[in-house]
């Protein structure tokens, strides 16, 4: 599956206010007659992040037309390249959706749109 392509002109910056990352879980515990088994699930194991994007009213609307043009992500399976948080790097994405929503829009001062995403990071 080919990776979809951030909508053009969509700014990407996230508000730091609002970023949350959750480390990923890294470590399978289980439980056993004696004690605990404890095993690495894996050396790359993809990040969670919690953004808030600030949208202009057009590019508001551009993100919601690239998003229902690539499908609408219902159940977080749309993969795409967009800059890491932190680094700034190109990674592969993935929304996760929450309370069966993709992402969460409400209204910014001065015509705009916060955007609020949960994103499966990837490792590079």
């Amino acid at each position: 599956m080919a990776l979809a392509i951030w909508p053009v002109g969509v700014r990407t910056k996230v508000l730091i206010q609002n970023y949350q990352a959750l480390p990923a879980k890294q470590v399978i515990e289980s439980e056993m007659e004696r004690g605990h088994k404890l095993r690495r699930t894996a050396t790359g194991t993809p990040e969670e992040h919690s953004i808030r994007l600030r949208l202009p009213e057009a590019e508001f609307l551009t993100f919601e037309n690239w998003f229902k043009d690539t499908g609408g992500n219902p159940a977080g399976t749309l993969q795409f390249l967009f800059p890491h948080p932190r680094t700034h790097l190109p990674r592969t994405v993935q929304i996760i959706p929450q309370d069966g929503r993709a992402y969460s829009p409400s209204v910014a001062p001065g015509l705009n749109w916060f955007v609020d995403l949960n994103l499966r990071i990837y490792p590079s």
